[in-house]
């Protein structure tokens, strides 16, 4: 019988699936474990290595906690109770004893740094290089940087407002000079951070995303609305000064462009978990978001997922630091969402052939679904993928969804996917078959 290919290179260029509700043949995947999706296809996660020690002891996750903050000139890492600066060998050494209820957000400003976690301030005194405690400083849910000035989002003695100091100064009070200033979100609510967007600041609130915008006439802020829909919490923002990503209080994975322009993602299946820690890599360009039980990476392309779910990550010397939580889970792992590989009817998929560069054994199987009741489910079991790339794995069905795992992820990547498969039912084919 005449054997039909279908390709499903979109699918794992797409990474997870954006909604549980697409259509059939929707580019996606339901698993991407262990999978960054790029324009070449999957690559591996980039290899997080904790080397954090203080008195010999390898520091311990206690999610969102400990955080790493990777600066100009210092570097910090920050338990739920104590403040350690990471010296140039990776070892750590006590600066302060500060206990928190929430994250800390910062300022670097090279030897001068400033934390704030809502209720305490922390800075850096530049003579003796230690930290401690503040109250001459600003107190807010989060701070950051912005070209010399200080930005404090959800203030402490106002949490709908966000300020801005002097440049080139921690000072927020206003003044002739109308350099600093304060401004509450206009969807209302309470405001939890704000970070640097290209010549913007995005504020993000419970109630809505707003930026804020240099004048060109005076040297403070006007305001651009973004949309009117909140952020999870303050830990659920990622990306850097180019492109930033949030996770809403819906669930739903949001992008904000240097415009500023903000588009949704989807994604809502996927990042239901509390307490979600996002980080960046510049080298590669990957936003991590993470929880303490599930990890993803957010990439050019899409959305894929790694076993190690980090609370922050920093490069140093082109090596990918940062904290992480081992879900001991070492395998490259896919499948598709589902296809009917073009042509409704039963139909038996016979061959899967896969595109892989690996040293490592690979699997492959066929899962049949029901196309009107997606809860009917039929599972083959997993088949070894000969050298060649391919494997038999004869399945009748409507819909597929096909399955690739790969013993290691480490030095594999998967490039291209086909199947092959055979037409049974030919009551919707008209014309010559």
């Amino acid at each position: 019988m005449k054997e039909f290919p279908f390709s499903l290179g979109d699918w794992i260029k797409a990474g997870l699936r954006s909604d549980y509700r697409n259509g059939v043949n929707t580019p996606g995947l339901v698993e991407c474990m262990n999978a960054r999706p790029t324009p070449k296809g999957l690559l591996p996660p980039e290899e997080v290595t904790m080397p954090f020690t203080f008195g010999g002891h390898l520091q311990t996750i206690d999610w969102p906690f400990p955080q790493y903050f990777r600066g100009r000139s210092h570097s910090y890492l920050v338990t739920r109770e104590t403040f350690y600066e990471v010296e140039d060998d990776l070892t750590l050494t006590h600066r302060l004893d500060q206990a928190t209820d929430s994250i800390w957000t910062w300022a670097d400003y090279g030897d001068f740094v400033l934390f704030s976690d809502g209720v305490n301030s922390v800075y850096r005194n530049t003579t003796t290089g230690n930290l401690a405690l503040t109250w001459d400083y600003i107190t807010a849910n989060g701070i950051c940087d912005y070209k010399g000035q200080i930005i404090a989002a959800g203030l402490e003695d106002d949490n709908t407002r966000v300020g801005w100091s002097e440049i080139g100064s921690a000072v927020f009070e206003v003044s002739r000079s109308n350099v600093a200033g304060y401004m509450p979100s206009p969807y209302g609510g309470d405001i939890y951070n704000a970070k640097r967007l290209g010549d913007y600041v995005v504020v993000y609130g419970e109630n809505g995303v707003f930026a804020l915008a240099p004048s060109s006439e005076t040297p403070t802020f006007g305001m651009v609305e973004l949309i009117g829909v909140g952020v999870k919490w303050k830990g659920a923002i990622g990306g850097d000064v180019n492109t930033q990503y949030f996770v809403s209080v819906d669930d739903e994975l949001w992008k904000i462009t240097k415009k500023p322009e903000v588009g949704k993602l989807g994604y809502s299946e996927f990042f239901g978990d509390d307490e979600i820690m996002g980080s960046f890599d510049p080298k590669e360009g990957d936003t991590y978001l993470c929880s303490n039980t599930h990890g993803y990476i957010v990439t050019s392309t899409g959305v894929g997922e790694t076993a190690k779910p980090v609370t922050s990550v920093g490069r140093v010397n082109g090596n990918l630091y940062g904290c992480f939580r081992d879900l001991h889970d070492g395998e490259m792992r896919i499948r598709t969402d589902n296809v009917n590989l073009g042509q409704p009817g039963m139909k038996t998929v016979k061959v899967v052939s896969i595109k892989v560069h690996t040293p490592n054994d690979i699997w492959a199987r066929v899962d049949w679904v029901g196309n009107m009741d997606p809860s009917k489910v039929s599972i083959t079991p997993w088949r070894r993928v000969n050298s060649s790339g391919w494997v038999v794995l004869p399945m009748s069905g409507d819909e597929f969804r096909i399955g690739v795992k790969i013993g290691e992820y480490n030095d594999s990547y998967i490039s291209d996917l086909d199947v092959r498969w055979q037409l049974s039912d030919k009551r919707a084919i008209r014309g010559i078959y």
